[in-house]
C-alpha cells in the first residue's frame, strides 16, 4: 500500500493501444481523455506513453501542459513545450516529464530529423516556438557531424541578428507550418503528441490543436489530450469555453474521440479491487465495499485515503508482507472528501514545510525553489534539501522537475504532485496573504531572471496584478502583449493590452503613466488593424484615445503614429476630407521634427489622398518628395514604426500615376524597381502592396497576361500571410485579366466574389475601381445591362466618397456599353465626360484612350475629322511608350484615316 498504483485501466489502455496501431499505419488518430480532477487522466496518459515506448522502438513521445495560472494568456504554451522536446530539449524542466530515459535518448537523436523539418518547412516557428540558437547548441552536443540544415539555420540566425525587425507572421501560416513540420517528422518516426489540461489552453493553442487534428489523418501521429468536463461546462468569460467548439467540430470529422474516465459502478468497483490488490494483502470484501462507498471510486481520493490509513496505522503489514486491517479501525474517523485527505496530509507538515508550500502555491502548479528561498530569506541550499527530501521524498506532495541555468544563476524547478494540492494550499491563504506573497514572488522572479525578465512577462504580469501593483503589472502586460503580437497570437495580445488599459488608471499620474497608456492604446490599435480590419469602429475609438493622450506626451513620433492610425481608419471608411486634414497635420509635424522617416510617410499619405479626388499632378509631387526622403537602410525602423515599408509603396504608386500622367516607359521602369526593392527587402506586407499596385499598372497598360501573373503572386502571398484586403484587390485584377484572355465567366465570378469579400471588411476605398473592372469584364461578355448597372454603382460611390482616380475609365466603359447597345448619342456624351475629367486630372494616358474610343464611334457615323485632329494633338504630346497598346492603336488609326477617305491610297 506504499505506492500509488496504476490499476484497473486495461480497457482504456487497450483502446489507446489500438489507436496507436492505426496511427502507425498512416491513419492518424485523435483522442481526448475526459475526467474530473483526480480521476487519473494524467496518470493514464503517462502510463500509456511508457508502455507504448517499450513496445515500439521507433516511437517518439512529446507532451505539453497547459497552465492553470497563465495558460489562457500564454500563447502556444503546450505546443512550445512539445516542439522543444522534439528538438532535443530534454535536460531541463521539460525533460523531467518524459515517460522514460529511453524516450529522452530518442528525442536527442530525433533532432537530426526535427531540425531539418523546421528549417525547411517551418522557419516562421523559430523563436515563436523554439529558439534557433537553442537548436544550434543542442545539435552541436547531440549530433556527431554537422548536417546540412544546421548550416542553413546558422545563416538564418545571422540574418536575424543583422536585421532584428521581422515581418508579422500570420497565424494561419504558423498553424500550417507547425502541422507540416509534425507530419514530416512522422514520416521518419511515429509520434505521440499529447497535451495535458486542455481546459486551461490559450485560444491560439486551441486553434492550432484543431488544425493539427484535421491534417494528421494520413500521418503516423497519435494526438492525445486531457480535459476536465466540469471546467469546460463552466465556460470562459461571458461565453462558452472555446474547447467546446473544437471538440464538437472534431467529433463531426473523426466520430467519437472522447475517452471518458467517469466510470460506471462496475468500473469503479474494479478499480478499487485492483488498487487494493496492487500489493499482497488479506483485506476482505467488506473492507473493499466500505472503501468503495467512502470514496465512490474517485481515483485520487482512493489512493490518498489508503495512504492516510497507512499513516494512521489503520492498515498495517505483517512480517509475511501482507497488509491487514486493524481491529479497532473506524471509518467515521476518516475524511469524507478528497479535500479532507489533502488537509490531513498537509496538516502533518512542520511550519517551515507548510510556509514553503504556501509560497510555492502562489507561484503556481510548477514553482521555483530559489523563489521560495528569496521570499523566505532562506539559504537556497537548505531550502532545496527541504523540498527534495522532506516534501518530495517523505511527504510525496511535490515532484522535482530538474534544473535550469540562467546565466550564472541556477534554477530548481518543482511541480505539485497533483494540482489539487496546489489549489488547497492557495485557497487556505486569505486575500491579504495572497497579495503580499504575489508581490514577493514577482519580485523574486524579477531578481532571478534579471535582464531576461521579459521572457516571463506573462507570469510577472499575473503576480503583480494579483498583488495590486498596477505599475509593474502594466509594464509586464505591455511586454506580454508585444510578445503575443510578435507570435501572431492576436487574441492574447488584445487581452494583454486591454488588461493593461484597465490597470493603468491605477498608476500614479505622471509622464511615465501617460506614455504607458499611449503605448497600450497604440499597440492595441495596431493589433485590431491586423485582426478586425481598419474600418471597424473600435479602431477609431482606440486611436482617438491615443491622440488625446499623445497631446500630453512629449514624444512627437508616438503622436504621429496615433494620428496616422485614425487617418487610416477614416480613409478606409471613405471619409477622405477627415483623413486629408489629419494627413496635413502629420506633414506639419514631420516637417517640424525634420525626421526623414516621418517625412517619407507623411508625403506618401498626402499623395495617396490627393490621388483619391484625381489630383494626379499634385500627388506625383508628394510621391517624389517621399521618394527623396526615403532611405532603404531604414527598412527595419520603418517596419517597426508603421508595420510596412512606405518607401516601397511610394515607388509602386508613383509608377501607376506616372503612367496616368502620360509616361508609360518611365512608369514601367519605376514599377519594376519597386518590385525589385520589395523582393530584396523581403517584407511580405510591403511586397503585397507593391504587387497590387504594379498589377494595376499593367491593367492600365492593357497587358492582361502580365497583370494576371503579378496579381496571382500578390494573391498567393496574401493568402499565405492572411492579408485579406490585398487578396481581394488582387483577385479583382486577376478576374479582369482572365476575362480579357477569354475566360470571361470565371473572370466575372472571381471579381464578384472579391468585391463581396472586400465590402465584408467594411472598406469603402477602391470600390469604384473594382466596379470598373467588373463592368469591363461584363462588357466583354456582352452583358450590357449589367455592365451599365455596374458603372451606375461605381458612379454612385464616386459621388458619395469623392474617389475619382478611376472615374475616367468608368465613364469610358459606360460609353463603350452604350455604343454596343446602339445609343450613340449617349455614348458620345459619356466619352466627352470622360475626356473632360481626364483633362482636369492632367491624365494624358486616360485622355488618349477616351479620345481613341470616341474617334472610333464617330468614324462609324462619318463625322470624325474634328475628333481625329484632337486625337492627333494628344498623340503628338507623348514622348515615349509608343509600343504600348493604346499608343499602338492610335498610331494605326491615324495611319489608316487617310486611306479610309482615299480609295486610291493617295496621302
Amino acid at each position: 500500500m506504499n505506492k500509488s498504483a496504476f490499476v484497473a485501466r486495461e480497457g482504456e489502455l487497450a483502446h489507446l493501444d489500438n489507436l496507436l496501431k492505426l496511427s502507425i499505419q498512416d491513419r492518424g488518430q485523435v483522442c481526448f481523455i475526459a475526467g474530473e480532477a483526480g480521476a487519473g487522466k494524467t496518470t493514464l496518459l503517462s502510463s500509456f506513453a511508457s508502455r507504448a515506448l517499450s513496445q515500439n522502438p521507433d516511437l517518439v513521445v512529446a507532451m505539453g501542459t497547459c497552465s492553470s495560472h497563465t495558460g489562457i494568456s500564454d500563447p502556444y504554451l503546450p505546443f512550445r513545450e512539445i516542439l522543444a522536446l522534439l528538438t532535443g530539449d530534454v535536460e531541463g524542466e521539460l525533460g523531467q516529464r518524459i515517460p522514460s530515459s529511453e524516450n529522452a535518448t530518442r528525442l536527442k537523436n530525433f533532432l537530426r530529423i526535427s531540425g531539418q523539418a523546421i528549417v525547411e518547412l517551418g522557419p516562421d516557428l523559430l523563436d515563436i516556438f523554439v529558439p534557433g540558437s537553442g537548436i544550434i547548441t543542442r545539435a552541436g552536443a547531440f549530433l556527431a557531424d554537422k548536417v546540412g540544415w544546421l548550416k542553413n539555420l546558422e545563416v538564418i540566425e545571422k540574418q536575424k541578428k543583422a536585421s532584428p525587425t521581422k515581418p508579422q507572421k500570420d497565424p494561419s501560416r504558423i498553424v500550417e507550418q507547425y502541422s507540416g513540420v509534425i507530419k514530416v517528422m512522422a514520416t521518419n518516426r511515429p509520434l505521440i503528441v499529447a497535451i495535458d489540461d486542455l481546459q486551461w489552453a490559450d485560444p491560439s493553442s486551441l486553434d492550432l490543436l484543431f488544425q493539427l487534428a484535421r491534417q494528421i489523418e494520413n500521418s503516423r501521429v497519435l494526438l492525445l489530450g486531457t480535459f476536465r468536463p466540469e471546467e469546460i461546462a463552466i465556460g470562459r468569460g461571458d461565453g462558452s469555453h472555446p474547447f467546446t467548439s473544437v471538440l464538437g467540430d472534431l467529433k463531426r470529422y473523426y466520430g467519437d474521440i472522447v475517452l471518458d474516465l467517469d466510470q460506471s459502478e462496475t468500473e469503479r468497483r474494479d478499480f478499487v479491487w485492483a488498487l487494493v490488490d496492487a500489493e499482497p494483502n488479506r483485506l476482505d470484501d467488506h473492507f473493499r465495499e466500505k472503501l468503495l462507498h467512502h470514496t465512490s471510486g474517485h481515483a485520487l481520493f482512493t489512493v490518498e485515503l489508503l495512504r492516510e490509513m497507512r499513516e494512521r496505522g489503520y492498515l498495517q503489514k505483517e512480517e509475511s508482507g501482507l497488509w491487514y486491517q486493524r481491529a479497532d479501525f473506524a471509518w467515521d474517523d476518516l475524511p469524507s472528501r478528497v479535500e479532507g485527505v489533502i488537509e490531513t496530509r498537509i496538516g502533518r507538515l512542520d511550519s517551515d514545510g507548510l510556509q514553503a508550500l504556501h509560497v510555492a502555491s502562489v507561484e503556481g502548479e510548477t514553482f521555483t525553489g530559489e523563489v521560495i528561498a528569496k521570499v523566505q530569506n532562506t539559504d537556497p541550499g537548505k531550502l532545496i534539501r527541504r523540498l527534495s527530501r522532506g516534501l518530495a521524498s517523505q511527504h510525496e506532495l511535490i515532484l522535482a522537475e530538474g534544473m535550469q541555468q540562467l546565466g550564472s544563476q541556477r534554477i530548481s524547478r518543482y511541480r505539485f504532485r497533483h494540482v489539487l494540492f496546489q489549489k488547497y494550499l492557495y485557497s487556505s491563504l486569505d486575500e491579504a496573504e495572497r497579495s503580499y506573497l504575489h508581490e514577493d514572488v514577482g519580485t523574486a522572479l524579477e531578481e532571478l531572471y534579471r535582464e531576461r525578465a521579459p521572457e516571463i512577462s506573462i507570469q510577472l504580469s499575473h503576480h503583480f496584478t494579483q498583488s495590486g501593483n498596477p505599475e509593474k503589472a502594466v509594464h509586464y502586460l505591455l511586454a506580454a502583449g508585444n510578445q503575443a503580437h510578435a507570435a501572431s497570437a492576436y487574441r492574447e495580445a488584445i487581452d494583454a493590452y486591454s488588461q493593461g488599459l484597465k490597470l493603468v488608471e491605477g498608476v500614479q499620474a505622471d509622464e511615465d503613466r501617460r506614455l504607458k497608456n499611449l503605448m497600450l492604446n497604440l499597440s492595441l490599435g495596431n493589433t485590431l488593424l491586423a485582426t478586425i480590419g481598419p474600418a471597424d469602429k473600435r479602431v477609431e475609438e482606440v486611436f482617438n484615445e491615443a491622440i488625446q493622450i499623445s497631446q500630453n506626451v512629449e514624444d512627437g513620433h508616438q503622436s504621429f503614429v496615433a494620428i496616422r492610425g485614425l487617418s487610416y481608419h477614416k480613409k478606409m471608411r471613405g471619409e477622405y476630407e477627415v483623413s486629408r486634414a489629419l494627413e496635413r497635420q502629420m506633414l506639419s509635424m514631420a516637417e517640424n521634427l525634420q525626421d526623414p522617416m516621418l517625412l517619407t510617410e507623411a508625403h506618401r499619405l498626402v499623395a495617396e489622398s490627393l490621388t483619391g479626388p484625381g489630383e494626379f499632378d499634385a500627388a506625383r509631387t508628394h510621391y517624389e518628395q517621399a521618394a527623396d526622403y526615403y532611405e532603404p537602410t531604414s527598412h527595419p525602423e520603418f517596419v517597426a514604426m508603421f508595420g510596412y515599408d512606405p518607401g516601397i509603396i511610394v515607388q509602386s504608386q508613383l509608377a501607376y500615376f506616372t503612367w496616368s500622367l502620360g509616361y508609360p516607359e518611365r512608369a514601367v521602369s519605376i514599377g519594376q524597381e519597386a518590385l525589385r526593392l520589395a523582393r530584396e527587402l523581403d517584407h511580405p506586407l510591403s511586397l503585397a502592396a507593391a504587387l497590387d499596385t504594379v498589377s494595376a499598372l499593367y491593367h492600365q497598360l492593357r497587358d492582361p497576361q502580365t497583370c494576371r501573373d503579378i496579381a496571382q503572386e500578390c494573391s498567393d502571398l496574401s493568402i499565405e500571410y492572411g492579408f485579406l484586403m490585398w487578396d481581394a484587390r488582387a483577385c479583382t485584377r486577376r478576374g479582369w485579366a482572365l476575362s480579357m484572355l477569354g475566360q470571361v465567366d470565371d473572370g466575372i465570378k472571381l471579381i464578384e466574389d472579391a468585391l463581396a469579400a472586400f465590402k465584408a471588411l467594411g472598406l469603402k476605398i477602391s470600390i469604384p475601381c473594382m466596379w470598373a473592372l467588373l463592368a469591363e469584364a461584363q462588357l466583354v461578355a456582352g452583358q450590357y445591362e449589367t455592365c451599365c448597372s455596374s458603372t451606375d454603382d461605381a458612379i454612385g460611390v464616386i459621388e458619395q466618397v469623392n474617389e475619382r482616380y478611376c472615374e475616367v475609365e468608368i465613364h469610358r466603359i459606360r460609353a463603350d456599353c452604350l455604343a454596343q447597345q446602339g445609343d450613340h448619342a449617349g455614348a458620345e456624351s459619356t466619352y466627352r465626360q470622360a475626356i473632360k475629367v481626364a483633362q482636369s486630372q492632367k491624365a494624358k494616358s486616360l485622355e488618349l484612350r477616351a479620345r481613341l474610343h470616341l474617334t472610333r464611334l464617330l468614324m462609324e457615323e462619318g463625322r470624325s475629322e474634328n475628333e481625329i485632329s484632337h486625337l492627333e494633338q494628344v498623340y503628338s504630346w507623348f514622348e515615349e511608350g509608343f509600343d504600348t497598346a493604346d499608343l499602338t492603336e492610335v498610331k494605326a488609326l491615324l495611319e489608316e484615316y487617310p486611306l479610309s477617305h482615299n480609295p486610291s491610297g493617295a496621302a
